[in-house]
């Protein structure tokens, strides 16, 4: 593998002469070898989110690692539904140790790939890959058509959309896993806009283990029915909203390439299972979304 140059951008001088000092490794096709703060990567050079921020700053949604830091501990049990290439599931693993299990669910059979080859080359034998969606009702769905060899956000594809006619995929209930897979601690859940079905097809699931859930929420027009269908089982929500840039990256790189940008999501923790103590209300008007505010 040789190292190769990383996409031109528009970054100082000092950042560039950095970057090319990082190791970035050229695969097959548009395949690429990263080294990064929590593991090596293997990405696709033309994701313009996951990939192009693992290439550049060495991490990805750093924020959003930090926070799980403080609440996954040794020997948890931890789903991530919806997770790419494993940018945040590698450091969900280490963050489980040998001792837990990391399930992570991903139904793009080429980002399934990245996956499950992200798991291999950290040796994370504690972390299993399944290629297939969780939502409220088994079946077959069909992807929206993706060309992963032209820019795009390969993260953010969603299942709602497959009027491209691209492959067929299976999905299955959480509820249906309980005697395939050890009941979760923590559940992070980014399936695009589907959140509230994969929600209720774990229901019996949530409501006997009440793992804390990391929910993404980033639609206003979904976002009440989500909020209330989380009360329904008698969870709190807090608003998590974190930037995709980190000052203090891997590479220290300063160029924010994602300015304005912020994922938002809910942390969301039942009275029976309170990981950690948040000084901030909970969320009390389903009706309000930070994207709808003045």
């Amino acid at each position: 593998m040789k190292p190769v140059p990383v996409r031109n951008v528009r970054v100082p001088l000092e950042a560039k002469i950095l970057r090319f000092m990082k190791t970035i490794s050229q695969l097959a096709g548009h395949q690429r070898l990263v080294s990064g703060k929590h593991g090596v990567f293997v990405y696709n050079l033309h994701c313009f989110y996951c990939g192009r921020a693992l290439e550049l700053y060495g991490e990805y949604c750093e924020h959003e690692v930090q926070l799980f830091s403080k609440i996954v501990q040794k020997g948890d049990t931890v789903w991530e539904i919806g997770a790419n290439i494993g940018a945040l599931a590698v450091p969900l693993a280490g963050m489980v140790g040998n001792n837990g299990c990391l399930v992570a669910f991903e139904p793009q059979p080429e980002v399934f790939n990245n996956l499950a080859a992200n798991f291999a080359l950290n040796c994370l034998g504690w972390a299993r890959a399944l290629p297939f969606a969780l939502g409220e009702r088994p079946g077959i769905v069909t992807l929206p058509r993706v060309f992963y060899d032209r820019p795009g956000n390969f993260g953010g594809i969603s299942l709602m959309d497959s009027s491209g006619g691209g492959e067929r995929v299976e999905c299955r209930r959480g509820d249906d896993l309980s005697g395939f897979l050890p009941k979760p601690d923590f559940v992070k859940i980014d399936v695009e806009g589907m959140e509230a079905g994969v929600l209720r097809g774990m229901s019996e699931m949530i409501n006997s283990a009440k793992p804390v859930l990391y929910v993404e929420n980033d639609r206003p027009e979904k976002s009440q029915h989500l909020v209330e269908l989380l009360w329904s089982f008698g969870y709190q929500c807090w608003w998590h909203i974190a930037a995709y840039f980190n000052a203090d990256n891997h590479f220290g790189l300063q160029e924010n390439l994602y300015p304005d940008q912020v994922a938002v999501n809910m942390l969301c923790m039942h009275p029976g299972n309170q990981r950690i103590q948040i000084t901030d209300l909970p969320i009390s008007n389903a009706a309000e979304h930070p994207f709808s505010r003045n």
